[in-house]
């Protein structure tokens, strides 16, 4: 349901431009039913132009009530679908830094020049304002559906997923996904803590640059409790 919505999701646009143009087209033959009613002469006439009338009608009202359900799906239904399964987490070299193949007059900086990124033991690399956590922080308790936020912004993203896992366990369960650059925002849709037992986790960001070379994770402690 969840990968259905996404798709639905994906190409939202084309489904309002679809539903507009034939919108269009039925409102045109509504106009012309109105006024083939306001004009007919013979009953007989005047019958046909009345269901013709009323076939534009229901059909205005349908694409109404399509577009109504295609923008409640996406807005407010999609968040509250957990996701039932996981991108693909690759093993990490923790000893290994990433690097990035640049054209020689070209300088990319992941990390402004002031700011030294300490990865801790586990290796996770977060950084104010580059890759961080803002909600929840580590350490918080939280319930119920959340809005996490936080930043991914460094040049050449590729692509980001926000994941959590059981602590203790290998697992990491995949929540949402963006490829466009976030500073202390919305990291994609809502987490329904609900659908997960109380206890101890652990959340991460995990992003790539556009060559695909994955960044050390930034990751959180928190506590669910509902």
């Amino acid at each position: 349901m969840r990968a259905f919505i996404e798709f639905v999701k994906s190409i939202e646009i084309w489904f309002y431009i679809v539903i507009g143009v034939v919108a269009l087209l039925y409102s045109q033959k509504l106009f012309a039913a109105l006024d083939a009613v306001r004009l007919a002469t013979f009953r007989l006439e005047r019958e046909i132009a009345v269901r013709q009338l009323r076939s534009s009608i229901l059909t205005l009202m349908g694409l109404l009530g399509l577009a109504g359900v295609i923008f409640i799906s996406i807005t407010f239904v999609s968040p509250l679908i957990p996701w039932d399964g996981s991108l693909p987490t690759p093993t990490l070299d923790l000893l290994a830094v990433p690097t990035m193949t640049l054209e020689p007059t070209e300088e990319l900086v992941l990390f402004p020049s002031e700011v030294t990124p300490t990865p801790s033991m586990d290796g996770n690399y977060c950084v104010e304002g580059i890759l961080e956590w803002t909600f929840p922080v580590d350490g918080e308790e939280i319930s119920g559906i959340i809005e996490a936020r936080g930043s991914v912004n460094f040049p050449a993203l590729g692509f980001y997923k926000y994941e959590y896992s059981q602590q203790g366990s290998d697992l990491w369960i995949t929540i949402s996904a963006g490829s466009q650059q976030v500073v202390d925002d919305r990291l994609g849709g809502a987490w329904n803590t609900t659908t997960v037992p109380s206890g101890n986790y652990s959340l991460r960001i995990v992003a790539t640059d556009n060559d695909n070379n994955y960044l050390p994770p930034c990751t959180i402690n928190v506590l669910i409790s509902n």
